[in-house]
């Protein structure tokens, strides 16, 4: 059994996607100073010029249209970061199949390959767009549809994790 939570029309999320999005607030800590930097938080440098309300309620919105929590730059370091997870990952797997490894020595090679894959989603009920930190996303359709997003995005992943790595861990080099 699971509990629902409805919200407008057929939005609901389940008590797992809840959870995580409990647990992910620990990381990354709404309304506290903090910004979201490679998937780590960092706090937020004092220094940089603070973007005016009209630019920030112009990133808010590009940013629940788009459904998405983290700005541009983020999204880029992290796409760069998973292009070279995910690069040094399959040299990984070169290496262990020419070396001929026991399946279960490739098998740790999962868990590298699924970040790498996963690195350019993020977690729901925060969001960094507007310059100027973690903030709380304060409409629930828009947070639930980044939730809904996200997850959708990292099952997606695990399956094709899955459908990739498993011959490769069972294929007898």
């Amino acid at each position: 059994m699971c509990r629902t939570k409805e919200l407008k029309g057929d939005n609901e999320v389940t008590w797992p996607s809840e959870k995580v999005t409990e647990l992910w607030k620990v990381f990354f800590k709404p309304n506290e100073g903090y910004k979201d930097v490679f998937g780590i938080t960092w706090p937020l440098r004092k220094d940089l010029p603070k973007p005016s309300e009209e630019d920030k309620q112009r990133a808010y919105a590009a940013a629940a249209k788009d459904l998405v929590n983290i700005d541009p730059p983020e999204r880029k370091r992290r796409i760069i970061l998973g292009s070279v997870l995910s690069g040094v990952t399959i040299l990984a797997m070169f290496t262990a199949a020419k070396l001929h490894a026991h399946p279960l020595e490739r098998a740790w090679l999962l868990l590298p390959f699924f970040l790498g894959a996963a690195e350019i989603a993020s977690g729901a009920g925060v969001w960094d767009v507007d310059g100027t930190g973690m903030q709380a996303i304060n409409d629930p359709e828009v947070d639930l549809g980044i939730r809904k997003k996200v997850i959708s995005y990292v099952s997606k992943g695990a399956v094709a994790t899955l459908f990739v790595m498993g011959p490769y861990i069972l294929w007898p080099f």
